[in-house]
């Protein structure tokens, strides 16, 4: 699926829901910013939200991260590369576009560092 097809599905995982912790990571090259509020069953991921004010590309990697994190452990989260990363949401950006699709993956580690 493309980018913008996307976007109207990463409505589901959009606002703020009940949850153990939060961070928000910033994109200081273009602006983006990220709140990912995460709730937590023990040492794994139970449920992901987030208030995304950016692009697309960033929205709609926040919305496949918070998909494909829940139900997995924190340490495989916060030891995940970004080959691993880009393999798991199973999208690639454009070079230019690389630091907007790493913003959830850099948000979510900064959130489960907190714990």
């Amino acid at each position: 699926m493309e980018i913008f097809a996307l976007q109207k599905k990463a409505l589901r995982h959009r606002g703020r829901r009940a949850h153990d912790i939060h961070y928000t990571g910033r994109n200081t090259s273009c602006g983006d910013e990220l709140t990912y509020f995460v709730k937590l069953d023990g040492s794994r991921v139970a449920d992901v939200s987030f208030e995304p004010e950016g692009c697309a590309v960033s929205t709609v990697f926040a919305y496949l991260l918070a998909e494909k994190a829940r139900g997995r452990s924190v340490s495989e989260l916060l030891e995940m590369s970004e080959e691993d990363y880009f393999r798991l949401v199973g999208m690639q950006v454009s070079p230019g576009r690389v630091k907007c699709a790493l913003l959830p993956l850099v948000t979510l580690k900064g959130a489960l560092r907190l714990i």
